[in-house]
């Protein structure tokens, strides 16, 4: 007596995992699946990166687009170095957690791992890598900005976005951005026959506060008179809060 069994062997069903591409040989980004900034990424996944570090070497790392859940309980980006093990996780990363801008990485391996559950998705995440010889690692300074005043600055630029926010301590990072003009100079933005910049503050000043910093620096508080400026700065602005001050043109009237 014999049994005769025909079987198929079924695959694993795979679900979408994140994307990893390579630009150069040095340098590649890794990013939810198809990501654009706009399509939600997919429910329910749960995927893994590995990329290896050249030897003598550093990685640099950008998030440069990080759209998630709040709440690292639901959706999370996990960046471990030198393995998967819990110990190795260096960072947690939600869209309501603090993250580095960019950040340095001595390691031989670094992994990435996205998880999503069930409920609300939103755009994912882009995260820039490149590596960097020990001979011309990119060097923050102590104020916090980065020395690209180097001839190996192009290695490391595109991790310096054009987002009016000076990440070299000489804005070499925004020297060469859509709304800047060699007759404004390097940290003015270029609207029609105008030069405007754009001081972060970090404390809620009065319009008088403003305006006075604003001569002290040789310039004048910005008054929106016309519609083209109104557009290009609140374009420009982009999705940050802004208060926006009004004056009487009598100070006897009421504001």
């Amino acid at each position: 007596c014999f049994m005769r069994l025909d079987f198929t062997a079924v695959p694993v069903i795979i679900g979408p995992q994140i994307e990893v591409h390579f630009t150069s040989a040095s340098a590649g980004y890794i990013q939810t699946p198809g990501m654009d900034g706009q399509t939600p990424y997919p429910y329910n996944m749960d995927s893994w990166v590995d990329v290896n570090v050249p030897e003598h070497h550093v990685v640099m790392i950008t998030f440069s687009h990080l759209d998630v859940h709040d709440n690292c309980g639901d959706d999370a980006v996990f960046l471990y170095t030198g393995g998967r093990n819990p110990e190795n996780m260096a960072w947690e990363l939600c869209s309501g957690e603090y993250r580095p801008l960019n950040f340095l990485l001595d390691t031989r391996r670094f992994s990435v791992h996205f998880t999503s559950d069930e409920t609300e998705s939103f755009s994912g995440f882009k995260l820039l890598f490149s590596f960097h010889n020990h001979t011309a690692v990119p060097q923050r300074l102590s104020e916090g900005t980065w020395n690209c005043s180097v001839p190996y600055f192009s290695n490391f630029q595109q991790h310096f976005r054009c987002d009016l926010d000076q990440d070299c301590a000489g804005a070499e990072d925004e020297t060469d951005c859509p709304y800047t003009s060699e007759a404004c100079g390097p940290g003015f933005i270029s609207l029609g026959d105008g030069c405007y910049k754009l001081m972060m503050q970090e404390i809620v000043v009065s319009w008088t506060d403003a305006s006075t910093k604003c001569q002290l620096a040789g310039g004048y508080l910005v008054s929106l008179n016309t519609r083209e400026e109104w557009h290009n700065v609140t374009r420009l602005l982009g999705r940050l809060n802004v208060f926006v001050g009004l004056t009487a043109v009598d100070p006897l009237l009421p504001h």
